[in-house]
């Protein structure tokens, strides 16, 4: 494996560099959701029992959104504004290097180049290479608390200044940007941007649902009844949204057109995950739901005790999902049967990564935890 033989160098705290190119390969996660859908389905399929591995202080905390992967490095930032470097199999950091403030969105990374966004910042995006050890660019557009979207060499951010970025990924020329309302108070961004490879899908606090064209116009816009910071997940023609309205929704991604609204149990703050047949959603009331995908029909619920914030994971016909009352949930995706329950030392506010056989958390905000998992 080209990984085990890449050197990586650090001068002080603030220069990282590996020195072999990263290999890409079919089940790596280069950016938050797995995909471009964001449907939080993973591409490996990983089972219990999961053997704890190890350990790793973060040093600081980090935001809501899980570490990127590629090649068996796990690509993380925290709250003090360090995006590390740790390998999978050990938990070897081969580095970090301060790039600012806040980091809270999952990095994007691409070739040789890490993508970072950062919030309480003048220059907020940076396009970073980790071979050359060298910073490309930086941009100024405002505070961001959600992770970036690549797609076809372009970036789309969205800032809580309420603008959509689109970005082109090797110069970091703004090629257009769309703002969604006036009003400083409902004009937040916290939700991700997802794609389909041809419509850009995001949303805004203020409930409202946008579909960009790639030229920066809008397609469609659609409203729910609550603020949005969840982001939303695509699967064939579908949008799938969370809201804080305590509903769950499903819209058409050609026309805008409500398919179908599901009133759960409590307000929703986190990501759906999304597969062939189900809609997995996990309430502020410990409450997840399992829904029919085309009809939004209540398939199956299943308590867990503890608030939900995280996303919910679908890997193969298991789904994990971890709460504040510092458990990890392994449900069966057909019926919500609990297969495992784990305890951990401290609450879990971040979704779990499912890669290859293995699956990492975050737990009480700043400690990276590894396990190994078995294959469906």
């Amino acid at each position: 494996m080209a990984l085990l033989f890449a050197l990586v160098t650090m001068e002080g705290c603030n220069r990282l560099s590996l020195r072999q190119t990263l290999n890409r390969s079919g089940d790596d996660v280069p950016m938050y959701g797995y995909t471009t859908a964001r449907s939080n389905a993973s591409i490996s399929a990983v089972a219990p029992p999961l053997d704890s591995m190890w350990e790793v202080d973060l040093g600081a905390g980090t935001g809501s959104y899980p570490p990127a992967v590629v090649d068996s490095l796990l690509f993380i930032g925290n709250l003090r504004g360090e995006i590390q470097v740790v390998h999978v199999r050990d938990g070897s950091v081969y580095g970090k290097k301060k790039m600012g403030s806040a980091i809270v969105g999952t990095p994007v990374v691409n070739g040789d180049v890490v993508y970072i966004v950062l919030t309480n910042a003048q220059r907020s995006v940076i396009a970073y290479n980790f071979h050359t050890a060298e910073e490309l660019w930086r941009l100024r557009i405002g505070d961001i608390e959600s992770s970036p979207l690549f797609l076809n060499a372009k970036l789309y951010v969205g800032t809580l200044n309420g603008e959509l970025y689109c970005i082109d990924a090797e110069t970091g020329n703004i090629d257009w940007k769309y703002s969604v309302s006036s009003d400083s108070k409902k004009r937040l961004i916290r939700s991700s941007p997802a794609s389909d490879g041809t419509s850009i899908i995001f949303c805004c606090d203020d409930g409202n649902i946008f579909s960009m064209h790639k030229d920066g116009t809008v397609d469609w816009r659609a409203q729910t009844g609550g603020d949005i910071i969840a982001s939303p997940a695509i699967f064939a023609e579908h949008v799938y949204v969370c809201s804080a309205d305590s509903c769950s929704y499903s819209f058409s991604i050609r026309t805008g057109l409500s398919e179908w609204r599901k009133k759960l149990s409590a307000r929703i703050y986190s990501s759906p995950a999304v597969s062939e047949k189900s809609v997995v959603a996990g309430c502020v009331d410990g409450i997840v739901w399992c829904l029919d995908r085309l009809s939004g029909e209540k398939l199956w619920t299943r308590e867990t005790g503890g608030v939900i914030t995280s996303a919910p994971v679908i890997s193969g016909y298991m789904v994990y999902v971890g709460n504040l009352d510092k458990a990890l949930y392994t449900l069966l995706l057909e019926n919500g049967e609990v297969i495992d329950e784990r305890r951990c030392s401290g609450h879990i506010k971040t979704s779990p990564l499912v890669y290859r056989q293995f699956l990492f958390l975050i737990v009480e905000s700043r400690s990276l935890v590894g396990f190994r998992g078995r294959s469906q």
